[in-house]
């Protein structure tokens, strides 16, 4: 026995004991009388009402003597938890039984049981008694005091409370756990704190999916004493659906055999299954914590209990996980938008600086500066403004701001090597609620392209206008001397006859001017063909070209004496395919603009010479030459680089056609020219053999 009596005991406890009995329903044999015996009968009949409440109670109940604390009696619920029987427990004081003996009780509790002046009547407290084997119960105690025969009592009912201050430990061993996590960590540390509080053999937490089908995704496994790395698995005939469907899935025992085809319940070895669904704010499932034994579970609804009460905070912490992830994947789209949107997205402060808060990384391409050092200050926005841009671009800002309207705004940005580029700004004010303007957000759109393509476009169509008149001008004068020549030969006595040699000039003067509108009207015609796409017409065929070369060179040496024609065959008289008429027209084309650009008694030198596989035949002359600006554009259409002081005249589409012609053959061309120096135009085409027709 490990209890030590330490107080003197009555001389006839039993029937002290059962007069006290009596006595706590208010009956004593004072009070007893014949003529009272239908009251007497109604006592009897509480009493054995009382009794019965004495000995099936779950409460602990023991009667002390005042003030020694002597223990009277006790119920057998009390001998039974105690381990003891009621004899034993009357040789002690109940101060005996108290873990820590007289001192474990409060002082008011303390005086209740010791002093007869006491003038508590009542109290109650929570306290630890010492069972026969050692063990410990923990107990709420309620003390009310008895009056009886001028004697003081105590009775004591004592409520076993062991369970619920586990069960209060394991929370606050699981709400310690977790209180002061969030995000990632909160899983992982709740089914470690449930496992170990519970003393499951593994615990974990999952989201619901519906990939392909309703399913599992966990996000936490512990599973004896580690994690295990997560899984999804499908929630059809497994304990989950039944969490799912009916709100709970709580098997004490044969989990296994209760869903045969869920082979993770065989590979855990689990016998019993507690889990319970994870509800998001809108009431539908979202998750589902569990926990899995090993051995039949005997307290179920305890545990049951546990999961619930930490199940919504769970369901809180998912459904933040959740908004968490779906922000994170939004803020990623917009970054991947932001990145690859091909403007630079920005955000600047509203001053004529527009200091930058954000800029993504599109502005260095376009600037040279990169986002990082506008956002730092090294430079801001309106620095890289061209100077004859910035009023105007913050006076246009600001005027879209005071309207509260959005504004678009092309202006100059200078990049750091220079370059001056377009930008089309649209954006709009952000304002605060008491409607001051926070920042200004937009992009800045490159349109340098499109400004380039626009002024290439007004170009184009004031040298197509300049065409048109030139052409109607190159037309008419020719036709002019046409119509004159024939009306003279028409009405020869109006204009006093002509002789035959006289008629034959005017004959051959017309012809010469039909050959000039037949090669005009031929320009026209292939210009027209290049311009819808269509590729020239060639009749390719072997031949020299060093005989075609020398033969245009001679006809021009006859017809323009003013000029000094000079051929150089450096060639050793290779073949190559090429079509004879086109390119006739090419050296006709280089002839003629040599001659017009040149002075009288200028020299014009027509080279051909072989080079690697190639053949290459260049005119030169020591004319007015070009300016850069001019060589840069001595192939567009309708472009002449006329000097002022020649007024030559033609269509410029001369060299247009040509280097579609020469292009056609598979070769290529280069022109070099100084001005006040003179131009070499050089061609190079393929020496091949014609293919068989």
């Amino acid at each position: 026995m490990i209890w030590q009596p330490s107080m003197a005991k009555p001389s006839d406890p039993n029937l002290e004991r059962e007069e006290l009995r009596r006595r706590l329903i208010g009956l004593g044999e004072d009070s007893v009388h014949k003529s009272y015996y239908p009251q007497l009968q109604r006592h009897h009949a509480e009493l054995e009402r009382f009794k019965a409440l004495l000995e099936n109670t779950f409460d602990l109940i023991i009667l002390l003597s005042v003030p020694s604390a002597t223990i009277i009696d006790a119920n057998a619920t009390a001998c039974r938890a105690l381990g003891t029987s009621l004899e034993m427990l009357q040789q002690l004081s109940f101060f005996d039984l108290l873990v820590g003996g007289e001192e474990a009780l409060p002082g008011a509790l303390r005086r209740l049981i010791s002093s007869c002046e006491s003038e508590e009547s009542r109290g109650s407290d929570v306290v630890q008694l010492l069972a026969a084997d050692g063990g410990r119960l923990a107990v709420e105690l309620a003390l009310s005091r008895i009056a009886f025969r001028e004697q003081a009592y105590v009775a004591v009912v004592a409520r076993d409370v062991s369970e619920r201050l586990r069960q209060e430990g394991m929370l606050l061993k699981v709400a310690q756990g977790v209180a002061a996590e969030t995000g990632d960590r909160f899983f992982p540390l709740l089914a470690a704190a449930l496992a170990d509080a519970l003393e499951a053999d593994c615990a974990f937490v999952g989201e619901i999916v519906a990939e392909p089908q309703q399913s599992i995704r966990t996000i936490s496994v512990w599973i004896d004493g580690e994690f295990e790395k997560n899984f999804t698995y499908d929630l059809k005939g497994t304990p989950g659906e039944s969490v799912v469907q009916h709100g709970i899935g709580a098997f004490a025992e044969a989990i296994q055999q209760q869903f045969p085809q869920d082979e993770r319940l065989k590979r855990w070895r689990a016998e019993a299954y507690v889990g319970i669904p994870l509800l998001a704010a809108d009431g539908r499932s979202s998750g589902i914590i569990a926990v899995l034994f090993r051995q039949p579970l005997k307290r179920l609804t305890h545990t049951t209990a546990m999961l619930r009460i930490f199940a919504t905070r769970a369901a809180a912490e998912l459904d933040r996980r959740r908004q968490q992830l779906l922000l994170k994947r939004s803020e990623e789209r917009f970054r991947t938008l932001v990145a690859n949107i091909p403007a630079a997205v920005y955000r600047v402060r509203f001053t004529p600086g527009f200091e930058a808060i954000f800029f993504n990384d599109s502005i260095a391409s376009m600037t040279g500066v990169s986002a990082q050092e506008l956002m730092s200050g090294i430079c801001t926005l309106g620095d890289l403004v061209h100077c004859d841009d910035r009023d105007r671009l913050f006076n246009e800002i600001s005027l879209a701001v005071t309207q509260r309207r959005t504004f678009s705004v092309e202006f100059r940005l200078i990049d750091q090597d220079g370059v001056v580029r377009w930008v089309q700004n649209r954006g709009q004010a952000i304002f605060s609620p008491e409607g001051a303007v926070r920042y200004l957000d937009g992009t800045l759109f490159d349109i340098t392209p499109h400004k380039l393509a626009e002024e290439a476009l007004l170009r184009f169509d004031q040298q197509k206008t300049h065409f048109i008149s030139t052409a109607a001008h190159e037309l008419r004068t020719p036709l002019a001397s046409v119509l004159g020549y024939t009306e003279a030969l028409l009405d020869a006595g109006e204009y006093g006859g002509f002789d035959r040699a006289q008629q034959l000039d005017f004959l051959r003067d017309i012809y010469s001017r039909g050959e000039t509108l037949s090669r005009l009207i031929d320009d026209l015609f292939d210009i027209s063909r290049i311009q819808q796409g269509d590729d020239l017409s060639l009749e390719m065929e072997e031949g020299d070209l060093a005989l075609l070369a020398e033969r245009l060179v001679r006809q021009f040496a006859l017809l323009g004496k003013k000029h000094r024609f000079v051929f150089q065959n450096r060639s050793e008289g290779r073949f190559c395919c090429f079509d004879r008429t086109r390119l006739t027209q090419v050296l006709e084309n280089l002839l003629t603009n040599a001659v017009k650009y040149s002075p009288q008694g200028g020299e014009i030198v027509v080279s051909l010479s072989d080079e690697a596989h190639e053949l290459r035949l260049q005119v030169s002359d020591h004319g007015v030459g070009m300016t850069r600006e001019q060589l840069a554009r001595v192939f567009d259409r309708f472009y002449r680089a006329d000097m002022s002081d020649t007024a030559v005249g033609g269509l410029g589409l001369g060299m247009s056609i040509v280097k579609q012609i020469i292009d056609a053959h598979g070769g290529r061309i280069e022109v070099e020219s100084t001005l006040g120096e003179g131009t070499h135009v050089s061609i190079w085409l393929p020496c091949r053999s014609c293919p068989p027709r």
